[in-house]
């Protein structure tokens, strides 16, 4: 895999493992940085035909609804303006694009993988959602005031591309706002930062490079500690000269501790989390996600302990993780259980 943000090859892997997935089966993943640019990404990758598969039907987040600190943090940015037009990739059910919507854009539209999140957003909120990948959808779009990748950009295995076909989409004048996950202050980030779904991991230098790359001119940059799980960086962008990406060498020996002094801490972290469970004896989970896969192949021991995992998402009853059956909260309560739950 090359570098999507300098395009080169040759990396340095410094992290593995070996998740059971939802829907998807066992992978393996590989992260680390590029040795040229000191971009860090997944070294050895998830295909992109999995991720494509699990956004489309595990990977929705069609449940979460209403304005929250994202949707906050985005309008903060870029506040709406009546009359223009707002298109958001990768927008779930459309609860950020309802907001835009009510507060004066004339349009508010986007596009989304998930069938479920389409559904989703047009019985909750009445939005009309494109189904499918922005790289079918993108291209169809011209004269936009202002496009919006919100924890999007992460996931993208081209994330160069995509905002190519972005700056085609914007009218002259028009803005680009983004968020992601920033790699920065390994002490405020949690156990499991390296995930299945994000195959990016940016620097603040990083992104700022790949949107220079893409053709666009920093506005404003805000980098938020407090109000989510991580660290994220939320940037407006105009329409600018494309400049080369290539550069950044001399932030490796700053990745190069950064890696390591998280890593440290996250196996730590493990390690503390290990000894809390393994007294529990037999019991279930609550969750089947992507922490709980992370869970269970840091902690190998502690799922022989498990015998079931609750979930809400719909979209899961039925299926296993691993060989762990996954139970609906009703399915859950009937069986009367009186075995401890260890909440994931």
């Amino acid at each position: 895999m090359s570098c999507a943000v300098c395009g080169a090859y040759g990396f340095i892997e410094v992290l593995r493992e070996a998740l059971d997935v939802v829907g998807v089966g066992t992978v393996n993943i590989g992260y680390g940085y590029c040795a040229t640019c000191s971009h860090i990404h997944q070294t050895t990758p998830v295909p992109a035909s999995t991720l494509d598969s699990y956004y489309a039907t595990i990977g929705s987040g069609a449940q979460y609804f209403g304005r929250d600190k994202t949707t906050d943090r985005l309008l903060s940015l870029a506040p709406p303006k009546p009359g223009q037009s707002v298109y958001e990739v990768g927008c779930g059910n459309g609860r950020h694009l309802t907001e835009y919507r009510l507060d004066g854009f004339s349009s508010a539209r986007g596009c989304e993988p998930s069938k479920t999140a389409c559904e989703a957003a047009l019985e909750q909120y009445g939005l009309e959602i494109d189904h499918g990948l922005e790289a079918e959808w993108l291209p169809q779009q011209s004269g936009l005031d202002l496009i919006i990748y919100s924890g999007v950009l992460e996931h993208l295995t081209e994330p160069l591309q995509s905002l190519y076909r972005a700056r085609e989409a914007l009218a002259d004048g028009g803005h680009l706002l983004i968020e992601v996950p920033v790699a920065a202050a390994p002490s405020a980030l949690p156990p499991g930062w390296f995930a299945f779904e994000h195959l990016q991991y940016y620097s603040a230098p990083a992104i700022e490079r790949l949107l220079r790359a893409a053709g666009f001119s920093l506005i404003e940059s805000r980098i938020n500690f407090v109000e989510f799980m991580y660290p994220v960086i939320t940037i407006l962008a105009g329409k600018g000269p494309v400049i080369d990406p290539r550069g950044g060498r001399e932030y490796l020996p700053v990745i190069e501790r950064f890696l390591a002094d998280y890593i440290a801490r996250d196996r730590a972290a493990w390690t503390r989390t290990a000894l809390k469970l393994v007294n529990i004896g037999d019991c279930i989970v609550w969750g089947a996600g992507i922490h709980t896969s992370q869970l269970f192949d840091r902690i190998p021991a502690f799922k022989d302990m498990v015998s079931g995992c609750i979930d809400s998402d719909p979209n899961k009853r039925g299926l296993t993780l691993g060989d762990i059956p996954i139970l609906s909260p009703e399915q859950y309560e009937a069986m009367k259980s009186d075995l401890p739950v260890v909440i994931s």
